[in-house]
């Protein structure tokens, strides 16, 4: 894996305990083997188990309100589904591949991991928005429910651009009918505005929907549920999210499936 500067993209002297830019002077911290470009967002805590009986555990956690078409269950991947495994199946095994926003997940045991949060499978820790590598690093770039969390999307596109090399691919997925999921969550896109965005920097070849308009249905009653029921205790609320955890599987498997209404959309770029 080769690292740059994300400053003035320099190649960067490793040292024992940090990586040294000589154009810019700035030294980057080397933390367990891991490169620090930024200071995290926050640290990282492990899921703590649930304790107590069947029924408690059951209901400690609520379920997942929507579904990707074609998810894999079972895989031990976060948000693993079909149609990126089958993204992922058209690149060489040789290939460099980014996980851009990776979170606490492996997709292949060759993927580089990019994360503002430093866990475990983290392999560095930077902004999207100054990738610390080369021009033309990477053969392909997953961005899976990352670019509405940022504050300036097109500037990550861009650099992910740069980043790729020529016939390179990057892989988007971005909400559209969605709950706000976290403190930093500032966008939503339909699929034509996803392609638009992504189409100034790299030109579209394929593009789709992910989930469906009963995974839209299912998150929006979900996040209703949530906030009517704020006030009872979270078994309540949880119990009665369980209860209409079928909603999500009203749109089964269509993955050609193109509705007016849908939860999540994906495009493809290639860098021509």
């Amino acid at each position: 894996m080769a690292l740059a500067c994300p400053r003035c993209h320099y190649s960067l002297e490793q040292g024992r305990t940090a990586l040294h830019c000589s154009q810019c002077a700035v030294d980057y911290p080397l933390i367990n083997g891991r490169a620090f470009f930024i200071a995290p967002r926050k640290e990282w805590s492990p899921p703590v188990a649930e304790t107590g009986g069947w029924l408690r555990r059951h209901l400690a956690r609520p379920p997942h309100p929507a579904r990707h078409f074609g998810e894999i269950r079972g895989s031990g991947v976060h948000n693993d589904h079909r149609l990126l495994r089958e993204f992922l199946a058209l690149l060489s095994p040789s290939s460099a591949v980014l996980d851009l926003g990776s979170g606490e997940r492996r997709l292949r045991e060759e993927v580089v991991n990019l994360d503002v949060v430093p866990s475990p499978l983290v392999d560095v820790v930077a902004d999207g928005h100054r990738l610390p590598f080369p021009e033309g690093a990477f053969d392909a770039i997953i961005l899976q429910s990352v670019i509405e969390h940022v504050r300036e999307p097109e500037l990550m596109i861009a650099e992910s651009a740069r980043v790729l090399k020529k016939g390179g691919v990057l892989w988007v997925e971005a909400p559209f009918l969605y709950p706000v999921h976290d403190e930093s969550d500032y966008y939503r896109w339909t699929v034509q505005g996803l392609q638009h965005v992504v189409s100034k920097h790299l030109e579209v070849t394929r593009y789709g929907i992910l989930m469906g308009p009963s995974a839209a249905l299912s998150l929006g009653w979900r996040s209703y549920l949530m906030w009517k029921l704020r006030n009872l205790h979270w078994g309540v609320r949880n119990a009665a999210a369980w209860a209409t955890t079928w909603l999500k599987l009203i749109d089964g498997d269509e993955a050609s499936l193109s509705p007016e209404a849908y939860a999540l959309s994906f495009v493809v770029g290639t860098k021509v």
